[in-house]
């Protein structure tokens, strides 16, 4: 079975209960290593193709890292993600929707 779970389900934004299709087993995908998504070594461990998934991303959106994030109210970075740095890092809803891709179950909102 592939799809969300949840009222908020991907549409929502909290993404949480995603599923995917996996050597023929459907399961939750785990937790980001960085508050905006999956970082390199994650993304290579859940799509295992990084050539094709690279041909795929190229039409999609990567965050970046530095394990900070600036306040515009006092004017200075402030830590983020525990102060460690990422680096790239994937967006949840697009390695989900990758995975969807490679399995075949595109829905109409992707």
């Amino acid at each position: 079975m592939l799809g969300v779970q949840g009222p908020a389900g991907f549409l929502g934004g909290t993404q949480r209960g995603a599923l995917w299709h996996a050597r023929g087993m459907a399961r939750e995908l785990p937790a980001g290593e960085c508050e905006h998504g999956y970082t390199l070594s994650q993304v290579e461990e859940l799509v295992g193709d990084m050539e094709r998934f690279g041909q795929w991303f190229e039409t999609q959106t990567a965050a970046l890292c530095e394990g900070r994030s600036f306040d515009y109210q006092t004017n200075a970075y402030v830590p983020a993600c525990g102060g460690v740095a990422h680096g790239v890092v994937f967006y949840r809803r697009d390695v989900a929707r990758y995975l969807r891709f490679r399995t075949g179950r595109v829905t109409s909102w992707d």
